[in-house]
């Protein structure tokens, strides 16, 4: 949302659709507190009000069926309040109180008007009736902070309904009656409207702040997921301290491009990056299908583990099908585009140590013998096959069909027994 826009936004008191229900609710929420102890403050003041009107007017049937049936909506409305999508509906159904109970409440309080019920002198009942108008304007905003348009409404039935009752049951002038509520009630009447919008803005600032803040702490959050693992992510917004991790056994998956450098040597840097982003973007999709983790990509060098940062019991079986699952993903990729994609994959598994370095580019990484084992697998292997060590053929064998390479010379550790891990077996 541009500056303008939040600008027109806050000015017009109006966000577009979805976020205006998400206002609407947020507001009512905090508002909440506040509007049921205006409830409760409101029916307490009724029934004192009703002792008030029998001390001072008597046995006066219609007055006290007003003033003991007050408390009544508003405790229905406190209660209205548990109904979980009352959010939506809270204002226009204060308005409709207002507008089905004003015309009642005046039609038993205007014969006691009338009749003197508030006091012999017309101007002490024309001040009484302007005083429980200036209440009902200030107990209203004060306490239940209706929004600015439903606050505009409501403030003008009730001044309406209260000037009518005035002209109509009071014993004055109507020139009379009309100066005194421009004096009294006019004033109070542009206070409290103002007070609604400015008050309504406010709330739409914080909340259009807030949202944008949620937005951004999202879309950060978001980035740093996709550089370091969810557990990882948790633990650093936990603590501040070093992450490091001995694993006792996990399972190292690397897979490189055969022959990627002289065929891209002649080729466009745009060419170039564009296969390696479909490569390795399907790349990513398997590892997110089969819940391992992407460790890096260095050059057309792609690294993943299984069993870390969460261990896993099947470590091994997962890498080995997320091997299988790539060699046939590199297939389709060539027989489709027609650009030869033969990929060396190396498996080993043993112990290693996990942990994030740096400071500002963040990076989860692994070392340990199990690392150079796993590279050099890759790095001897033969174009289009999945090379395994003794070790992970050992514990996949039952499930996987696995053929005999041999010894071969792995640089740094000599002569060693490895596979070729060639399908799933049969049931």
């Amino acid at each position: 949302m541009t500056d303008a826009e939040r600008t027109r936004c806050l000015r017009r008191l109006r966000f577009p659709r979805e976020l205006e229900a998400a206002f609407q609710q947020d507001y009512f929420q905090r508002v909440l507190p506040s509007f049921r102890v205006g409830l409760g403050l409101m029916a307490l003041v009724t029934v004192g009000q009703a002792v008030g009107f029998y001390l001072q007017a008597g046995p006066n049937a219609p007055l006290l069926a007003v003033a003991l049936g007050r408390p009544i909506p508003l405790l229905a409305t406190f209660g209205l309040t548990f109904w979980p999508r009352f959010w939506r509906y809270w204002q226009q159904y204060f308005v409709a109180l207002l507008a089905v109970g004003l015309p009642l409440a005046l039609s038993f309080v205007g014969p006691s008007l009338s009749s003197g019920g508030f006091g012999d002198e017309p101007a002490a009942r024309l001040g009484y009736l302007a005083m429980l108008t200036l209440y009902g304007m200030v107990m209203l905003s004060g306490l239940l902070r209706l929004q600015f348009a439903w606050t505009v409404a409501y403030q003008g039935m009730l001044v309406g309904y209260s000037l009518a009752a005035a002209l109509t049951h009071v014993p004055l002038p109507p020139q009379r009656v009309v100066a005194a509520y421009g004096f009294i009630i006019l004033p109070a009447l542009l206070m409290v409207t103002l007070a609604a919008y400015s008050y309504e803005r406010l709330q739409r600032s914080a909340f259009l702040s807030n949202h944008l803040l949620e937005i951004e702490r999202a879309r950060s959050e978001a980035i740093l997921r996709n550089t370091l693992p969810d557990p990882i992510v948790d633990r650093l917004k936990a603590s501040a301290g070093v992450i490091a991790d001995d694993h006792v056994e996990v399972t190292v998956l690397f897979a490189d491009i055969a022959e990627f450098t002289p065929w891209s040597a002649d080729k466009p840097a745009r060419e170039v990056l564009e296969l390696l982003n479909r490569v390795f973007s399907r790349f990513d999709r398997l590892v997110e299908t089969h819940g391992l983790e992407k460790i890096k990509t260095v050059g057309d060098c792609y690294m993943v583990v299984a069993g870390a940062p969460e261990p896993r019991a099947d470590h091994v079986e997962a890498a080995a099908r997320l091997a299988l699952a790539m060699q046939a993903e590199a297939q389709e990729l060539s027989d489709g585009h027609g650009v030869p994609l033969r990929f060396r994959i190396g498996i080993h598994t043993g112990p290693l140590i996990a942990g994030v370095i740096g400071e500002k580019r963040l990076l989860y990484d692994v070392w340990g013998d199990t690392v150079n084992t796993a590279s050099r697998l890759e790095s001897s292997g033969v174009p289009g096959t999945i090379q395994v060590s003794a070790r992970v053929a050992e514990k996949i064998e039952a499930g996987f069909v696995l053929r005999s390479r041999g010894e071969v010379e792995i640089k740094g550790k000599g002569l060693i027994r490895t596979y070729f891990l060639e399908g799933v077996r049969s049931a």
